[in-house]
């Protein structure tokens, strides 16, 4: 089995990342590889997140276990995932600047419980550059491109099993540190939601 579905490109989605902040792919990751990923995660440690963070106080209703290089060996079925999706956004995001220097090194597993109301506007963190990249593993939920802190929308998406929406990070295509895209998450329509996240965090170790 193989982590991306057949024919996977993104090279438009790439584009759109580099012009608009943002974009959405429908089907990324194979169904059943997600299954593999949530059995694979299912007894890890996850922490409940503070209910407000930062001095934004952006609302978090979610359990979080974050994969790093210490631990990364642990989980070869997300190890496998990084791999293909870091050699996809290199090919497909040929001529882009900073797509072939994305080597993710801070991934994360989200749980959103039945009733949670997600993470309100807000942009990512300082320290990672060029892609955010997040699957959904499990459930579904909105997720909007906001234009602004207060959460006017740009544009809306239901994220599904195996949707991926890509995140502008400084360095991609020149872009700087205001160029990082307003964006929300809802809680799940029903059940839980799990999602994937990778990011390259400048302030943690290289991943091997």
């Amino acid at each position: 089995m193989l982590p991306l579905v057949p024919d996977l490109d993104l090279r438009r989605a790439l584009s759109f990342v580099a012009t608009s902040g943002v974009a959405f792919v429908e089907k990324a990751l194979d169904p059943d590889y997600c299954r593999c990923i949530q059995h694979e995660v299912q007894s890890a440690p996850f922490e409940r997140l503070p209910n407000e963070v930062g001095p934004y106080r952006v609302r978090e209703e979610a359990d979080l276990f974050r994969i790093t290089q210490a631990n990364l060996d642990n989980y070869p079925t997300v190890r496998r995932v990084r791999r293909e999706l870091i050699s996809r956004v290199h090919a497909d995001g040929h001529g882009i600047d900073g797509s072939n220097r994305w080597f993710p090194n801070d991934i994360a597993v989200m749980r959103y419980r039945p009733g949670s109301k997600g993470v309100s506007p807000h942009r990512d963190g300082l320290k990672n550059r060029y892609l955010v990249a997040i699957v959904t593993l499990q459930g579904s939920a909105p997720l909007a491109h906001c234009a602004n802190r207060e959460g006017t929308i740009v544009q809306e998406w239901e994220t599904t099993i195996g949707s991926l929406v890509l995140l502008r990070a400084p360095g991609f295509a020149c872009a700087q540190k205001d160029d990082r895209p307003f964006h929300t998450v809802g809680g799940p329509a029903a059940g839980w939601r799990c999602s994937l996240t990778l990011r390259m965090n400048t302030a943690l170790a290289d991943l091997s």
